[in-house]
């Protein structure tokens, strides 16, 4: 929580300088999206029981969105630089079946939210209309938060399980229209973490394992000029 209020203070900090570096040419971008697609990753094996099972195949249900704020400044006519913040709702696990030792047991793992802040990268092509498609990039560090339980079921017995997923990268890339200060985006964003789940019993124990969230996301926002 301490690295997530001092990286929002060094935001607001960076944001507060580019405005007043750039007054005339400063945007302010709010954009609220819904995810098309999802997954995790697919391979999260465990082998506290001496034989590696995946966990999950990565598979998700359920409803994620994202919200964002961000600030840009144009270093020319056509690129816009800047920095964002955003939060981001994940989908849930869909339940997977194993098989460990002969016993058929349900899984579904602990999903987790995420708060990115990052880098922005961003270029209009002049159409010389008042359509402006864009293509940008992003890069940064997730806040991965609001980590679940995980749980296992054989029968009518279920185990428990604490999910602690790491910060981790942040990556983006998406292209969108704007007109009339309106925008749409379809973007695909990664947030990389390293999960540990361990049950109370320790009877689950797992390793350090990647469990990178992916997700292509359909955003409508819009842009303030300052």
């Amino acid at each position: 929580m301490k690295k997530l209020l001092l990286t929002i203070g060094i935001l607001v900090m960076g944001l507060s300088t580019m405005a007043q570096e750039e007054k005339n040419e400063q945007h302010l971008y709010l954009k609220v999206g819904a995810n098309l697609l999802s997954g995790y990753s697919k391979k999260f094996e465990d082998n506290s029981t001496g034989k590696k099972v995946n966990l999950s195949n990565g598979k998700t249900t359920g409803f994620g969105y994202s919200l964002k704020v961000e600030t840009t400044h144009n270093i020319n006519e056509n690129t816009e630089l800047g920095l964002g913040i955003a939060y981001q709702k994940h989908n849930k696990f869909k339940s997977h079946s194993l098989d460990v030792n002969g016993e058929k047991i349900n899984s579904v793992l602990g999903k987790y939210d995420s708060v990115p802040v990052y880098f922005i990268g961003k270029y209009n092509f002049n159409t010389n209309t008042e359509w402006k498609p864009f293509v940008e990039g992003n890069l940064g560090y997730s806040f991965n938060i609001n980590e679940k339980n995980t749980k296992f079921t054989s029968g009518n017995d279920t185990i428990i399980a604490k999910t602690k997923v790491d910060n981790g990268l942040y990556l983006g890339v998406g292209a969108g229209i704007e007109r009339n200060n309106f925008l749409v985006d379809l973007n695909y964003t990664i947030n990389y973490g390293k999960a540990k789940i361990t049950s109370n019993d320790k009877k689950q124990n797992t390793s350090k394992k990647t469990l990178a969230f992916g997700a292509l996301t359909l955003s409508i926002g819009y842009k303030f000029n300052m």
